[in-house]
């Protein structure tokens, strides 16, 4: 299999945080990505592959992705998406519906992020990075990325029946190989961002 096959094959949506998706163009893009494995902004909910978290008080806190055993390194990137949703059974079958307006940091909610210079995370686009390559130790083991979300937490009331959902989507892709013919890095060509002292780095960096 070459290393463009290998490439696409690895970048495998392994992970998101509470749950709902959104309309529209968000929509789309969940279904591109296979759909999210999701927690509802209640305590004690699990996923799997899961998000590592705290909840306490309808506080979510050290929010961190958890890849799973690992057979090779890779790198981290994910995309939050924060909106309204309930879900209704009618006949057996729970449905699932979006406010259509989304809920606004700062004013809706408060979201503080492990994001920018110096920290683990940083932001290019609509994608947030882990600037670390990540890589099990021992055989089987789970590995965690850093705290991505510090804390987020509800500031305003939802619309009647409507609760605060926030989502994270998360792909991973191999962290050695390089795309065929070529000496660009995989993540470097599928990702747009680039690799510095074994870290990934934005191209503005």
């Amino acid at each position: 299999m070459s290393l463009r096959n290998r490439k696409w094959l690895a970048a495998i949506l392994i992970a998101v945080l509470v749950i709902t998706a959104t309309t529209g163009a968000v929509y789309a893009y969940l279904s591109a990505t296979g759909g999210p494995v999701t927690n509802t902004f209640m305590p004690d909910v699990e996923t799997n592959p899961s998000i590592d978290e705290t909840f306490t008080e309808n506080v979510k806190t050290n929010v961190s992705v958890n890849v799973g055993a690992l057979d090779y390194a890779v790198y981290v990137r994910a995309v939050i998406v924060v909106t309204w949703q309930k879900t209704e059974t009618v006949d057996g079958v729970d449905q699932v519906h979006v406010y259509g307006q989304l809920p606004v940091a700062g004013t809706d909610y408060s979201i503080d992020l492990n994001a920018g210079d110096s920290k683990p995370w940083f932001q290019q686009g609509d994608f947030y990075y882990y600037r670390q390559k990540v890589d099990s130790k021992e055989p089987n083991e789970a590995v965690l990325t850093d705290v991505l979300i510090n804390s987020c937490k509800p500031l305003t009331s939802a619309p009647t029946g409507y609760s605060l959902h926030v989502e994270i989507i998360a792909q991973t892709i191999q962290a050695v190989g390089t795309t065929d013919g070529t000496d660009i890095p995989a993540v470097q060509d599928a990702w747009g961002v680039y690799i510095v002292d074994g870290k990934l780095s934005p191209p503005s960096s």
